[in-house]
């Protein structure tokens, strides 16, 4: 048997609040969230409509107190039931009393039968609400039913708006936490692309500089500085290009130009272009392709980007004399291509983080940011890919990603 409550039942266990009107937990944010998914209304709208289907109320509203100038304002967010136009209205000055009156400590307010002016202009003669309550437990705003005859509310019907004023309360934070990590993201993508632009035009006069003094006369010595001047000058403009990449991937604007290409052209291309470092490094680059793998539609440029960092990084682990191996095979639906080292390996608890953007392990003693790796994964993301790394310490890793193989069409 359901107890009912009366207009001045008190839910136990519950602290009071002070009789404050507190700054609000604003919806502001959450508006200027504009996320790909519903909007925060519709959202609103699907807690207040449950809280009207499950307590089997007539209508119901919430209501949110916003800052306005020096002041606060109680604003209708959510109707069901009740005419639209409600919402975004101020509520007016009886009803703004009748909501501080309503909410000064944590209890539902019950209202059985009563012609309270606010209840007669909704076309409502019962009412039940509860206040809205921040992680530190100020009233940010009020979850309501009502009933246009005299209604007894229950326990549960009050335990049923506090169950939802939790979910409301919890989406509220979500898109909040999420609108302040995408402006965080914007800034960052802001400050990439500028360093990363300020930096390039600078090094590249230093990188051509440093080209014409090779065929200047030099002592052995001065040569000696100027190849250690030189490989510094490329390590700065390898970080600065990936700079301008994380950029371009951030603000979601990496183009791709597919076109079909060998599989076996991608692996030979790749370690031609990287043969003379692995050489100057005293390591082994070889090749290794099936006979007859199928065409793959790629962006050519950017999958060699993406080969260039797998063997850059195999390259910074691999100790001279030792062998880096650069394959493509057949497989179900695609082509698996790998680069294979025999290095120091991978702890197994950081294989997880591998492919996080500037992140880099605990030992740093290679230059770079940390974002080769996550440029590799966005890049292989891009075609429709998938990538992963097998790794044992003191044994070497390989780095594979997959990709989708699509035959041309025919004309």
């Amino acid at each position: 048997m359901q107890r009912t409550l009366s207009p001045k039942t008190s839910r136990p266990g519950k602290a009071k609040v002070a009789p404050i009107l507190p700054p609000a937990l604003a919806l502001t944010p959450i508006r200027g969230a504009d996320l790909a998914e519903e909007s925060p209304e519709v959202a609103l709208d699907h807690f207040t409509r449950l809280a009207v289907q499950l307590t089997g109320a007539t209508a119901g509203f919430m209501t949110l107190i916003e800052e306005e100038s020096d002041s606060y304002r109680s604003v209708f967010r959510s109707v069901y039931g009740l005419d639209g136009n409600l919402r975004g209205r101020r509520v007016n000055d009886v009803s703004l009393d009748f909501f501080l009156r309503a909410f000064l400590t944590v209890d539902p307010k019950v209202i059985p039968d009563s012609e309270e002016p606010f209840l007669q202009a909704l076309g409502a003669r019962a009412f039940l609400g509860i206040p809205l309550l921040s992680a530190d437990r100020q009233r940010v705003g009020s979850l309501c039913v009502l009933s246009s005859g005299p209604r007894g509310w229950s326990e549960q019907d009050a335990w049923v708006l506090e169950e939802i004023g939790h979910l409301i309360l919890t989406e509220m934070r979500r898109r909040q936490a999420f609108a302040a990590a995408r402006t965080a993201l914007r800034s960052r993508e802001v400050i990439l692309a500028t360093v990363a632009h300020d930096l390039r035009s600078p090094l590249s006069s230093v990188i051509l500089g440093l080209e014409l003094l090779a065929d200047a006369p030099l002592s052995e010595s001065q040569r000696e500085q100027l190849q250690v001047t030189r490989e510094v000058a490329e390590s700065i403009n390898a970080i600065v290009g990936d700079l301008m990449h994380m950029s371009e991937l951030d603000s979601g604007k990496m183009a791709l130009s597919p076109q079909y290409v060998d599989a076996d052209t991608l692996v030979t291309d790749a370690v031609s272009v990287l043969r003379f470092a692995a050489e100057r490094a005293g390591i082994a680059l070889g090749a290794r392709a099936e006979p007859g793998l199928p065409l793959v539609r790629v962006d050519y440029e950017k999958i060699l980007r993406a080969f260039s960092n797998l063997v850059g990084n195999a390259l910074k682990f691999t100790p001279r004399g030792g062998r880096i191996t650069v394959a493509a095979e057949e497989m179900e639906g695609g082509v698996r291509f790998s680069v294979t080292d025999t290095g120091a390996g991978i702890p197994e608890a950081n294989l997880g983080r591998i492919f996080e953007a500037f992140w880099r392990g605990e030992k740093r003693e290679h230059p770079g940011l940390g974002l080769g790796l996550s440029i590799v994964k966005s890049i292989v993301t891009a075609h429709g890919g998938e990538i992963g790394v097998e790794s044992k310490v003191g044994k070497g890793s390989t780095f594979w990603f997959r990709l989708p193989v699509e035959e041309p069409a025919a004309g």
